[in-house]
């Protein structure tokens, strides 16, 4: 067990330090390394090996496509346009609110990219207050996390191998009910959205991005890979048609600003494979559910521990790195316990994107400190009913 305890400890004490992510999970690899006598050439053959998998992966090749496609179609500025022609034709009501929201979410792969594509669509002016403003950003954030194309929900599924398809089932059992009763708590009395044009080629343009997906994962079945770089073409398609004179500028701009973040995720995936591989070379995974198992008559004893440490993590760490990081301690639990990992694909996503909104650079809670120049205690009073709102929730869940 003392390879886990390091793994934690090192990462809780690095995080704290500041370092990045994957140089943490480097340093503990090579520590790894070093406890198990694995020399020189045996870990390079390691991490090359580790290389081709990850690159291999479906779900991993798909993400680069599906962060690209988000970002040019931001970057085109079709999203504004298609709320302002939802709004205009149906009306400010229920109806509009999940035909604006569940596409948008669709079309937008990450956390990061939703807050910064609503920061474009959304005016402070079409709220009665700042507070209502907020609380829509951290509900869409939340609900993103669980989002059929969203970067957490296809890098899980694939951690866990389950059935995408499925995960995407269960997420629109989840999200629809959740944005419902967010919008007549939250939302409806506080937002009043502009409707002054009406743009039908976004409407085509989004509402076909939503329909594309659907229809190849469901009726054609493809592989999640192909169905991201079909997508991403009609990205550019559509981006072509929509500003032809910008185009170019815009999908260089694109291209900037996903590198950093594909890079990350790609990364700490890399690294969790390499992690686990020590974890089940040691027989550390079978320790610590040998222990687990002798010190706890039940599962749902210890996935409270789990989401206990998790919650703790998020306050050094992105939710994504949580989940990815984490992995290695719940895989082992979900399987020995026979905990429904459907559930907890859910579940445990939903939890971690509580922390969307702590103190951590890059994050969309900075931005919002920083744009509404507030404090992170004056944040957390503004979020605090959806916030337990999302908690009760996510434990709900294991119960249906």
């Amino acid at each position: 067990m003392i390879y886990y305890l390091l793994f934690i400890v090192g990462m809780i004490t690095l995080s704290l330090m500041g370092i990045s992510i994957n140089l943490i999970l480097l340093l503990i690899s090579i520590s790894y390394a070093v406890l198990t006598h694995l020399d020189f050439t045996s870990f390079i053959f390691l991490l090359s090996h580790k290389i081709s998998e990850t690159i291999f992966m479906p779900e991993v090749a798909a993400i680069p496509f599906f962060i690209l496609s988000s970002e040019i179609l931001i970057n085109s500025k079709l999203h504004k346009r298609y709320k302002s022609t939802v709004f205009n034709i149906f009306g400010n009501n229920i109806f509009s609110y999940l035909i604006f929201v569940l596409p948008v979410i669709t079309t937008s792969s990450t956390s990061m990219i939703i807050v910064k594509s609503f920061s474009r669509i959304l005016s402070l002016r079409e709220f009665d207050s700042k507070e209502g403003y907020i609380r829509l950003v951290y509900i869409i954030s939340s609900v993103n996390y669980i989002a059929p194309v969203s970067v957490p929900s296809i890098l899980l599924a694939s951690l866990l191998k389950i059935s995408l398809k499925t995960v995407t089932l269960y997420s629109f059992l989840l999200t629809i009910p959740f944005l419902i009763i967010n919008y007549y708590i939250f939302i409806s009395k506080h937002f009043q959205p502009k409707s002054a044009i009406r743009d039908y080629f976004s409407l085509f343009a989004i509402t076909g991005y939503v329909v594309i997906f659907y229809y190849l994962m469901f009726v054609i079945s493809l592989p999640i890979d192909i169905i991201s770089i079909i997508i991403f073409f009609y990205s550019i398609f559509i981006s072509v048609f929509s500003d032809r004179k910008n185009f170019i500028k815009n999908f260089n701009i694109s291209i900037i600003h996903s590198i950093s973040r594909i890079g990350i995720i790609v990364g700490v995936v890399y690294f969790i494979f390499v992690i686990t591989f020590f974890h089940i070379y040691t027989f550390a995974s079978n320790q610590v559910i040998n222990y687990l198992t002798l010190s706890f008559s039940e599962g749902y004893y210890i996935l409270i521990i789990l989401y206990i440490l998790a919650f703790f993590m998020t306050d050094i760490l992105d939710p994504l790195g949580v989940i990815l990081i984490l992995f290695p301690l719940y895989n082992p639990l979900l399987t020995t316990f026979n905990i429904d990992k459907y559930l907890f694909a859910l579940s445990f996503p939903f939890f971690v994107s509580t922390g969307l909104f702590n103190n951590i650079a890059e994050l969309p809670g900075k931005k919002i400190v920083d744009k509404f120049n507030i404090t992170f205690s004056e944040l957390s009073d503004i979020i605090t009913p959806v916030y337990f709102l999302i908690c009760i929730i996510s434990f709900m869940i294991y119960f249906l």
